[in-house]
C-alpha cells in the first residue's frame, strides 16, 4: 500500500474520499467504483488494480 501511504491526500482529493486509512481508502474506491464481490463485500483486488491504472495512465496528476 505505499501509493496509497505517500499520496494519500491526492487520491483523497482524486476520488473525493472520507477515509484516512489505506484500507479504507482501498475499500472506499472499491465501492465508488463498483467494485463489488457477491454479497456486495468490496473487491479489494480489483479496486487496487484501478487504483493502479488510474496512476498509470495519468489520470491521477500531481
Amino acid at each position: 500500500m505505499g501509493l496509497i501511504a505517500e499520496y494519500g491526500e491526492l487520491l483523497r482529493k482524486y476520488y473525493h474520499l472520507q477515509t484516512n486509512t489505506p484500507e479504507e481508502m482501498l475499500e472506499e474506491i472499491a465501492i465508488r467504483r463498483n467494485c463489488l464481490q457477491k454479497g456486495g463485500k468490496p473487491d479489494l483486488n480489483t479496486a487496487a488494480r484501478l487504483l493502479l491504472k488510474d496512476w498509470q495512465t495519468g489520470k491521477i496528476k500531481l
